[in-house]
């Protein structure tokens, strides 16, 4: 399977953190909600099947982007966001996870799923 995805929000950008009373809460910010629901759409308009896979697999993500970026920044987004789609029963069934980089010109920037071997 390959789905093609938006480029998440680095991390920083993903998660805030709020204090009050001495007491941190991380939640997602509006940036990384606004990507999940686009990630969302995109995974339903390219899916074909339509249940989850439920057997050991392994996941290749690749990030295309224009700026400097490490190359797993975007490793846990892009795995729980195929949980939440039901791509995948639970994301603890990839034996292995692929992080790779490559560059792109601006404005083409991109996250390249393939899940194989289930």
């Amino acid at each position: 399977m390959k789905l093609i995805l938006p480029k998440p929000p680095t991390t920083n950008q993903y998660y805030r953190i709020t204090g009050r009373g001495g007491f941190g809460k991380m939640y997602i910010s509006k940036e990384g909600k606004d990507w999940q629901e686009e990630s969302l759409w995109k995974i339903k308009q390219q899916r074909t099947e339509k249940t989850p896979i439920t057997t050991e697999c392994e996941v290749w993500i690749t990030t295309y982007t224009s700026t400097w970026r490490d190359a797993d920044a975007s490793t846990k987004q892009t795995v729980d966001i195929l949980q939440t789609a039901k791509v995948i029963e639970n994301d603890k069934l990839f034996y292995a996870i692929h992080a790779l980089r490559e560059k792109c010109k601006k404005g083409e920037d991109k996250v390249v799923v393939e899940i194989l071997g289930y």
